[in-house]
């Protein structure tokens, strides 16, 4: 009964990342879904006015696929009310240090 519950989210994050991949030649902009799921994998690492808490391995697997294009590409005006922009670095960090040095990620 309890392999069920490991087999599913194993196999929709290797879903995620084999269609993520063999979308990601280039650096196109990101969809619309792309982002949203960035952002649904991440959003509790990144909330506005909370302590800094340890992203998900999934939201891990998702930025690291994209090099946190998405989550950056998503940073807007309503993504500030809700999020907190300067937690974005900190979270490249606890993925493995994904954004290059210089870069911009929302500004910051």
């Amino acid at each position: 009964m309890m392999r069920s519950y490991t087999i599913l989210p194993m196999f929709m994050l290797t879903l995620l990342l084999v269609t993520r991949s063999a979308s990601s030649q280039g650096s196109a902009p990101c969809s619309q879904l792309e982002i949203s799921q960035n952002l649904d994998y991440c959003g509790a690492a990144l909330i506005l006015g909370a302590p800094l808490v340890p992203p998900l391995g999934v939201c891990c697997a998702t930025v690291k696929m994209n090099k946190m294009q998405c989550i950056c590409e998503g940073v807007t005006e309503t993504f500030s009310q809700t999020y907190d922009v300067n937690k974005l670095p900190k979270l490249s960090q606890a993925c493995g240090d994904i954004l290059a040095p210089g870069s911009s990620c929302g500004g910051k």
